[in-house]
């Protein structure tokens, strides 16, 4: 397994890529959580088609290292955002086409349609990405270790 539990179907670098295909196991609990193909990877930019599976496991809203736009091909999903930017309120929203992400957003989806899939535009990786928790960021890597030692509630 590498990066955030994702099992690549073969080996190759991941700042460049042509036609690689991941299966995302988030929590590391043997569910696959999406199916990724990356049509292309480059450190400037991505284009990716994503089979949604399963709704995000972890309790809490999670940003992004990147910005990117997701065109809903087929099915669709629920995802929560906060209500203002000092708000723990989250108000949900159906996407059902398109949805642009900025890196600093923080979602969460909630629930997925049975074969969804997405086609993903993003642009460069420019921070890490991580969790929030209580207002404050928590690094995915940190985050995730937290999680399976069990120091977050669902």
């Amino acid at each position: 397994m590498t990066r955030f539990m994702e099992s690549r179907k073969y080996k190759s670098g991941w700042r460049w890529c042509l036609f690689r295909w991941t299966d995302v196991d988030p929590v590391g609990d043997g569910k696959t959580y999406l199916t990724r193909f990356h049509i292309f990877q480059t450190p400037y930019c991505s284009c990716m088609v994503h089979w949604l599976h399963l709704a995000d496991p972890q309790p809490h809203l999670h940003d992004h290292p990147n910005d990117f736009l997701s065109v809903v091909l087929k099915g669709g999903y629920v995802e929560a955002f906060p209500a203002s930017d000092n708000s723990d309120e989250t108000i949900e929203k159906t996407v059902r086409r398109f949805n642009l992400v900025r890196a600093t957003d923080r979602h969460k989806i909630l629930s997925v349609k049975p074969h969804t899939i997405t086609l993903v535009f993003a642009n460069r990786v420019r921070r890490e990405w991580g969790f929030w928790v209580n207002g404050e960021l928590v690094k995915w890597r940190d985050y995730i270790k937290m999680y399976r030692d069990g120091s977050f509630k669902s």
